[in-house]
């Protein structure tokens, strides 16, 4: 994972640590990222986006939940979920690397880390 606000102040550093034999790459600058997906010839990319919530903290009256995922959640994730193969994302829900969110008792999504391929 690189965080860098500069592309020209971040592709040197990929250059100097980062081969073309990674098959996944994190940046968090899309600009960077763009240019280390022509650069290190990756197939595909994946664009994610950071938010955050500054507001006024809800009620605990919210339908709104999230729990981590469970051994009994991974049907529905190894049915849903295509980037990892079901062996890795075992190895996620037993270390806890994934969260599903809830309204009231209806599953609406999920998200988490990856496990690191190097």
């Amino acid at each position: 994972m690189l965080a860098c606000k500069d592309a020209q102040a971040g592709m040197p550093l990929l250059d100097r640590y980062i081969g073309h034999d990674y098959d996944l790459l994190m940046v968090s600058d899309y600009s960077l990222g763009n240019a280390a997906f022509e650069r290190f010839g990756f197939s595909e990319k994946l664009a994610c986006f950071q938010v955050a919530y500054y507001g006024k903290r809800p009620s605990n009256k919210s339908e709104l939940y999230i729990r981590p995922a469970e051994e009994r959640d991974l049907p529905i994730l190894i049915k849903n979920y295509h980037l990892v193969n079901p062996e890795e994302l075992e190895k996620l829900v037993r270390r806890k690397n994934i969260l599903l969110g809830y309204h009231q008792d209806q599953l609406v999504g999920f998200i988490g880390g990856s496990v690191s391929r190097r």
